[in-house]
Protein backbone atom coordinates (compact mmCIF):
# COMPACT_ATOMS: atom_id res chain seq x y z
CA UNK A 1 0.00 0.00 0.00
CA UNK A 2 1.55 3.38 -0.65
CA UNK A 3 0.81 6.85 1.00
CA UNK A 4 -0.23 10.03 -0.42
CA UNK A 5 3.70 10.78 -0.29
CA UNK A 6 4.47 7.79 -2.02
CA UNK A 7 5.65 5.86 0.62
CA UNK A 8 5.80 2.02 0.53
CA UNK A 9 3.84 0.86 4.01
CA UNK A 10 3.72 -3.47 4.05
CA UNK A 11 3.69 -5.88 6.45
CA UNK A 12 7.14 -7.31 7.95
CA UNK A 13 7.68 -9.41 10.51
CA UNK A 14 8.04 -8.43 14.77
CA UNK A 15 11.28 -7.94 16.17
CA UNK A 16 12.04 -11.42 17.50
CA UNK A 17 8.95 -13.42 16.16
CA UNK A 18 7.09 -12.06 19.20
CA UNK A 19 2.95 -11.80 18.87
CA UNK A 20 1.96 -8.06 19.67
CA UNK A 21 -1.58 -7.11 20.21
CA UNK A 22 -3.03 -5.76 17.10
CA UNK A 23 -3.42 -1.70 17.24
CA UNK A 24 -6.58 -1.96 15.17
CA UNK A 25 -8.56 -4.72 16.65
CA UNK A 26 -7.76 -3.07 20.02
CA UNK A 27 -8.84 0.39 18.65
CA UNK A 28 -12.37 -1.45 17.85
CA UNK A 29 -12.42 -3.33 20.78
CA UNK A 30 -12.04 -7.21 19.24
CA UNK A 31 -10.85 -9.80 21.24
CA UNK A 32 -10.94 -13.62 21.17
CA UNK A 33 -14.23 -15.80 22.19
CA UNK A 34 -12.14 -16.16 25.35
CA UNK A 35 -11.86 -12.17 25.94
CA UNK A 36 -8.36 -12.03 25.14
CA UNK A 37 -6.69 -9.16 22.76
CA UNK A 38 -6.09 -9.99 18.88
CA UNK A 39 -2.10 -10.94 18.90
CA UNK A 40 -0.73 -10.52 15.59
CA UNK A 41 2.85 -11.58 14.28
CA UNK A 42 3.66 -8.81 11.60
CA UNK A 43 3.62 -4.74 11.99
CA UNK A 44 3.44 -2.07 9.24
CA UNK A 45 6.93 -1.06 7.94
CA UNK A 46 6.38 2.66 7.82
CA UNK A 47 3.75 3.27 10.79
CA UNK A 48 5.49 0.68 12.90
CA UNK A 49 2.27 -0.47 14.02
CA UNK A 50 1.30 -4.28 14.83
CA UNK A 51 -1.84 -4.89 12.72
CA UNK A 52 -3.55 -8.66 11.50
CA UNK A 53 -3.63 -9.50 7.83
CA UNK A 54 -5.49 -12.80 6.99
CA UNK A 55 -8.95 -12.70 8.47
CA UNK A 56 -9.40 -9.31 9.81
CA UNK A 57 -7.67 -7.72 7.01
CA UNK A 58 -6.34 -5.06 9.81
CA UNK A 59 -3.50 -3.49 7.64
CA UNK A 60 -6.35 -2.47 5.20
CA UNK A 61 -8.10 -0.95 7.23
CA UNK A 62 -5.77 1.17 8.80
CA UNK A 63 -4.23 2.37 6.19
CA UNK A 64 -7.51 3.41 4.52
CA UNK A 65 -8.66 5.11 7.49
CA UNK A 66 -5.92 6.39 8.13
CA UNK A 67 -5.92 8.30 4.55
CA UNK A 68 -9.28 9.85 5.74
CA UNK A 69 -7.82 11.08 8.84
CA UNK A 70 -10.56 9.35 10.57
CA UNK A 71 -7.97 7.03 13.26
CA UNK A 72 -4.97 10.03 13.52
CA UNK A 73 -6.56 10.98 16.53
CA UNK A 74 -6.97 7.88 18.26
CA UNK A 75 -4.26 6.77 17.12
CA UNK A 76 -1.15 8.01 20.22
CA UNK A 77 -3.28 6.67 22.65
CA UNK A 78 -3.80 3.69 21.42
CA UNK A 79 -0.60 2.43 20.39
CA UNK A 80 0.54 3.79 24.34
CA UNK A 81 -2.00 1.56 25.50
CA UNK A 82 -1.16 -1.77 22.86
CA UNK A 83 3.04 -0.81 24.20
CA UNK A 84 2.31 -1.28 28.41
CA UNK A 85 0.32 -4.22 27.34
CA UNK A 86 3.29 -5.82 25.15
CA UNK A 87 5.97 -4.99 27.74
Amino acid sequence: MTDDEGVVHRLVGNPGHKALTCAYCKLLGNKTACGWHIKCYYRCSVCDVPLCNIKRDCFIQFHTKLKTQQIQTLLNPVCAMIQGLNS
